[in-house]
């Protein structure tokens, strides 16, 4: 029998954790979906991050797309195209937040959506010249990588198929 109070690298052990003897936890996923059953499936600290983040873009994009409008609604419809689509990504990255919040399934979708989108504009800055869209790039790759982690999937209720 081994004891182990870490929850990395559990392979068939016996787990001790806050004074309570758990017998065979198979993975650190069983371990995990227990406690959020148990806990009240607090939400993840890289979700809240996400949210925190996703906020700050969409009030961002608001801003741009007001400001957009203000200049260029004397040059006519077609130039209002791309403060709409601002307007829009503003507006969708505020209701992914709320949705992440409450734990909404179609939240992580649009989010996974929003992100390879995000990520293939970035890759084009890149491939135009633009080194410094890296950063974006990696960024949305990590979020789009987060939200396929198991505890990830099953705290939105989205299992493997």
């Amino acid at each position: 029998m081994i004891y182990d109070k870490s929850i990395t690298g559990i392979k068939n052990t016996k787990l001790i954790v806050n004074n309570f003897f758990y017998k065979d936890i198979i993975s650190s996923q069983h371990y995990l979906s227990w406690h959020m059953k148990e806990k009240g499936r607090k939400i993840p600290k890289g979700i809240v991050i996400i949210i925190v983040l996703t906020i700050i873009s969409g009030l961002i994009l608001l801003t741009m797309s007001i400001f957009s409008f203000i200049v260029l609604i004397s040059h006519g419809p077609l130039a209002l195209m791309g403060p709409a689509f601002l307007l829009i990504l503003g507006t969708t990255s505020i209701l992914v937040s709320f949705g992440l919040y409450k734990r909404k399934g179609w939240s992580w979708s649009l989010l996974l959506i929003l992100s390879g989108f995000g990520a293939a504009g970035y890759l084009l800055n890149m491939v135009n010249g633009n080194i410094f869209s890296i950063v974006g790039l990696v960024v949305n790759a990590i979020i789009i990588y987060y939200l396929y982690r198991p505890y990830v999937r099953k705290y939105f209720a989205r299992p493997y198929k």
